[in-house]
């Protein structure tokens, strides 16, 4: 938390008032992929989740699977994984 809570005030809120602001302590990103046909796992940890990081971990899976093999991801829309920067990586790397 960036600011203590406050305490309860009688006839205004009845419960405390927490702050919508944290501090990741310790908190890392994790992109696993999981590969259904042998089981194996590829992975990265990260302390943040921005493209470049993202980009890494496309390009271990890129080494992981050459061509031909197809490579299907089910991803959200977090930023990193549909910038521009990312799209134009991801690509490069696979026609999709």
């Amino acid at each position: 938390m960036t600011t203590p809570d406050r305490p309860p005030v009688v006839g205004q809120h009845p419960s405390h008032l927490r702050d919508y602001e944290y501090k990741r302590l310790g908190t890392v990103s994790l992109l696993p992929v999981l590969d259904l046909h042998s089981g194996r796992i590829i992975e990265i940890v990260s302390d943040t989740h921005k493209s470049g990081r993202f980009i890494v971990f496309l390009k271990k899976l890129e080494d992981a699977y050459p061509a031909p093999q197809r490579i299907r991801l089910i991803l959200d829309n977090h930023s990193a994984h549909i910038s521009r920067e990312t799209r134009a990586t991801w690509t490069r790397c696979r026609s999709v």
